[in-house]
C-alpha cells in the first residue's frame, strides 16, 4: 500500500518553482508560475498570550478576511526575468515582494483543490494538518525552528462568505488543550499561489492550494482571533480589601466576642449592636458623654461609623479602578478593530481618527458592536495602482536592494575562497590550515569583497 501511495505521489508531484511533468509543459506558461508563500515571520510567538481560560471561537473555524496582503514569493525564472524587466527588485533566487489576492476566487480555488483527487493523493488522502508554527516550511532555516510536528488539528472543509474564507477545523486533543489554555490566539495559513499578473505596479498572485496551517500569536495576515475568553463579560468585580487585624480585634472586644469568633458571629454581633445604637439615637436616650471628646473617640458607635466610612472609601477606590480598567480595555478593543478595518480596506487612513472618535463615543458595548458591524459590512475599497506601488513595493525596495547586494558579495567571496582552496589542495582533502590559507589568499586578491 505504501509503495502504491509513493508512486501516486511521485507521478503527481509538482516542483516548488514549476511543473516537472511533460504533459503539463504545454500549459505551464499560460496557466501559472508556482510560488511558495508562508504567512508568518519566524518569531517567539508564544510569549504574547498570557495564561487564562479560553475556548474555540466561531465554531472552531479559522477565518481569513478578504483583502490584499504583501508577501515575499519565489518566481519561476521566466517570471523573475519579466519582473526585473519591469523594474522590480528580484533576488537571484527569484524572491520578490508580491501582493496576495485573498478573495472569493481564491476561496473557490482553495475549496476545489482541497476536494480534488490530486491534492488528496499528495496528502495521502488525509485532511490538511494544523501544526505549531510551520515545521514543513519550504525554507529549511525557518522549518528547523519548529521541532514539534504533531498535528494540532485537521482542516476538513474550506468555505466562504461575502467577507472572508473559513477553514473548518477539527482540533485534536492536543490542539484543544492548546486553545483552552491560551497557548495560541491566531493562525497562519501556508499555501501555494499562482501568478495572476506582473505589471509595473506590482506582482500579483492568488492562493489555490492549502498546504498546512500554523498556530501562532503573531500572524502576518490580520486574521481574527480563533479563541474567545471564557471569563464573564460583566464589569470586573471590585477587589477585596480585608479588614485590618487591629480593627477586627477591637470590634470583637467591643462586641464581647472571643478571639476565635468566626465571621458569622462577628456579623451577627455587629448587626445587633448597630440596631441598638440606632434605636437609642432615635429615642434620644444615648448615654454617651457628649462633652468628653476622648470618651466619644472610644465610643463603639463612633468606631463602627469610622470603620464603615473607611470601608466605603475603599469601595469607591475599587470601583474607580475597575472603571478605569474597563475604559482601557474598551480603548484597546477599538484600536484593534480600527486597525483591522484599515488593513482590510474598509476604512481609509485619512478617516482613522474620525472612525476612532465615532467608536469611542458609543454609549455602551451594544452600541459599539452595532457600529463595528456596520463598518465591517462596508465593501473593501480596492487600492489604486499608485497606492499599491507606494505602500506595497516602494517601502521594501531599499531593504531588498541592500539584502541583494549583501547576498551577491557573500556569493562572490565564497567563490573566491573556493578557487583559492582548489589551487592549494589540488584534489587533496582540505585541512583547517588549508582553509585558513585559502581565505588569506582570496582576501589579498579581492580586498573589496572582504571589506567590512
Amino acid at each position: 500500500m505504501n509503495s502504491v501511495k509513493f508512486k501516486i505521489q511521485q507521478s503527481l508531484r509538482i516542483h516548488s518553482l514549476h511543473f516537472t511533468r511533460p504533459w503539463m509543459g504545454a500549459v505551464r506558461r499560460k496557466a501559472m508560475s508556482k510560488v511558495t508563500a508562508c504567512n508568518e515571520d519566524v518569531q517567539a510567538a508564544n510569549d504574547s498570550v498570557s495564561a487564562g481560560s479560553f475556548s474555540v471561537a466561531d465554531g472552531g473555524a479559522q477565518v481569513v478576511p478578504f483583502g490584499q496582503y504583501v508577501q515575499t514569493v519565489i518566481l519561476h525564472p521566466k517570471d523573475a526575468a519579466r519582473a526585473r524587466g519591469l523594474g522590480h527588485v528580484v533576488s537571484e533566487r527569484g524572491e520578490v515582494r508580491a501582493l496576495q489576492l485573498v478573495d472569493a476566487q481564491a476561496a473557490n480555488d482553495l475549496a476545489a483543490d482541497l476536494r480534488s483527487i490530486i491534492s488528496r493523493a499528495l496528502r495521502g488522502f488525509k485532511a490538511v494538518p494544523i501544526y505549531n508554527g510551520h515545521p514543513y516550511h519550504p525554507d529549511p532555516e525557518r522549518a528547523k525552528l519548529y521541532q514539534d510536528r504533531r498535528a494540532y488539528g485537521w482542516v476538513k472543509e474550506i468555505t466562504s462568505d461575502a467577507q472572508a474564507l473559513r477553514f473548518d477545523v477539527d482540533y485534536t486533543t492536543l490542539g484543544t488543550q492548546a486553545v483552552n489554555e491560551g497557548w495560541f490566539a491566531f493562525h497562519s495559513p501556508q499555501w501555494d499561489m499562482r501568478i495572476v499578473d506582473i505589471t509595473k505596479e506590482g506582482v500579483f498572485c492568488r492562493p489555490y492550494r492549502l498546504r498546512s496551517g500554523g498556530l501562532t500569536n503573531e500572524p502576518n495576515i490580520p486574521v481574527p482571533p480563533m479563541v474567545a475568553a471564557n471569563e464573564s463579560e460583566s464589569e470586573p468585580t471590585a477587589p477585596h480589601h480585608p479588614m485590618k487585624t487591629e480593627t477586627l480585634a477591637k470590634l470583637k472586644k467591643l462586641f464581647k466576642l472571643s478571639d476565635d469568633a468566626d465571621d458569622a458571629a462577628l456579623d451577627q454581633a455587629a448587626n445587633e449592636y448597630c440596631d441598638k445604637a440606632l434605636a437609642d439615637a432615635d429615642k434620644g436616650t444615648s448615654d454617651l458623654p457628649k462633652d468628653d471628646k476622648k470618651k466619644d473617640e472610644e465610643d463603639p458607635a463612633a468606631i463602627a461609623a469610622a470603620a464603615a466610612a473607611a470601608a466605603n472609601d475603599q469601595i469607591q477606590l475599587a470601583v474607580t479602578a475597575a472603571n478605569d480598567q474597563v475604559k482601557a480595555l474598551r480603548g484597546d478593543r477599538i484600536t484593534f478593530a480600527v486597525d483591522q478595518l484599515v488593513l482590510t480596506g474598509r476604512v481609509p487612513l485619512a478617516k482613522v481618527k474620525e472612525t476612532t472618535e465615532l467608536l469611542t463615543a458609543c454609549a455602551n458595548d451594544a452600541a459599539l458592536d452595532t457600529e463595528l458591524t456596520k463598518l465591517r459590512g462596508v465593501k473593501p475599497a480596492l487600492q489604486t495602482s499608485a497606492q499599491i506601488a507606494t505602500t506595497a513595493l516602494a517601502a521594501q525596495k531599499g531593504e531588498a536592494l541592500a539584502a541583494n547586494e549583501a547576498e551577491s558579495r557573500k556569493r562572490l567571496r565564497d567563490e573566491a575562497v573556493a578557487d583559492a582552496l582548489n589551487g592549494i589542495c589540488k584534489g587533496r582533502e582540505p585541512t583547517p590550515e588549508n582553509r585558513q590559507a585559502a581565505w588569506t589568499v582570496a582576501q589579498k586578491k579581492n580586498p573589496t569583497l572582504f571589506a567590512s
